[in-house]
């Protein structure tokens, strides 16, 4: 069985997601982006229109993000402007 890494999105407003994932793709101000558990430490800018891309065994969701950052450390945490899910 896969590693998983917990992932919350977070606005000023609402907790958007909060579980436990295989991977996560995002779009940061240097380009697209990939984590997964273990991975290094790092702080990602994100753009003013982005997006991520949750991946967690069969299932893959995405939703809208605008602007914030990208925090990984043992866990993955995402605090942005304005989150939304895409249909």
């Amino acid at each position: 069985m896969a590693q998983k890494v917990k992932l919350e999105i977070m606005t000023p407003r609402e907790l958007l997601y909060r579980d436990e994932v295989d991977s996560v793709s995002v779009k940061t101000v240097s380009g697209s982006e990939g984590f997964m558990a273990g991975h290094t430490w790092a702080l990602k800018l994100l753009p003013e229109q982005g997006g991520v891309t949750i991946r967690n065994g069969k299932n893959t969701r995405k939703a809208r993000l605008r602007g914030g950052c990208l925090y990984v450390r043992d866990d993955i945490i995402i605090l942005c402007d304005e989150a939304e899910w895409v249909s």
